[in-house]
């Protein structure tokens, strides 16, 4: 692989959270949350550029936290209204240098170094990959009405998670094929579905959440307890 620049899209509005400010600087152990996940993202793998897509406020505060980690390559972007116009934005400003796109949720702290590196070469062989984990539990469907009209083979079904690689030549067409639609897509494997190009899955880790409501800072706590454990150990 050539050049890769990683995008984190971090302009949500935290409102599941429950605080006024962003999720991202709320301190657990002493560092706020974006601290854990550049680090892990920074220590993974040499990536060319470091994008972040937030809320112009919030730049001082992400530069603060880069520098803390003695990050010098972080590039910080106007975000946009939902993740898709956010990730856009970054890309605009990804290096001419940069032939691949690492995008990962800025609300995932334990990303780990083998699932980058995964989620890298699993890219490589198709274009485009996605970190996930199998569904475990029996899936139900329903219509309006609450009633199940089928139960799911589980065995085919995943848990999306980040990061998700791409070709960037390959992600701005699906922008441009897409138009308007694009920004109401959720992650940019979706981007792809009946595109005919072939998304690969690279294996997650349950470890690798997402901060998304108060409630997860506890298991958080608990995940990032365990890998300090295995470190000393």
């Amino acid at each position: 692989m050539n050049g890769i620049s990683a995008i984190l899209p971090a302009a949500g509005s935290s409102r599941r959270f429950g605080l006024k400010k962003s999720k991202l600087f709320f301190k657990v152990d002493g560092k706020p949350i974006l601290f854990y996940t550049l680090k892990n993202i920074s220590r993974a793998y040499r990536f060319r550029e470091i994008l972040i897509a937030s809320h112009p406020d919030n730049f001082k505060e992400i530069q603060k936290i880069a520098s803390a980690l003695g990050l010098h390559s972080i590039v910080l972007v106007p975000g946009g209204a939902t993740r898709a116009e956010s990730v856009r934005n970054a890309l605009s400003r990804v290096s001419a240098k940069s032939d691949w796109v690492l995008v990962h949720d800025a609300a995932r702290p334990l990303v780990s170094r083998r699932i980058i590196l995964d989620a890298l070469k699993s890219a490589k062989k198709t274009g485009g990959a996605i970190t996930a984990i199998p569904v475990t539990a029996t899936v139900k469907r329903a219509g309006p009405d609450k009633v199940i009209t089928k139960t799911e083979d589980r065995a085919a079904l995943y848990l999306a998670q980040t990061p998700q690689v791409f070709k960037k030549e390959k992600l701005l067409g699906r922008y441009k094929a897409l138009g308007n639609k694009a920004m109401k897509l959720t992650d940019e494997a979706s981007f792809f579905d009946g595109s005919g190009m072939k998304v690969m899955i690279a294996p997650g880790e349950e470890s690798n959440l997402k901060i998304t409501t108060f409630e997860d800072i506890e298991l958080f706590r608990f995940y990032l307890k365990s890998s300090a454990s295995r470190q000393r150990g």
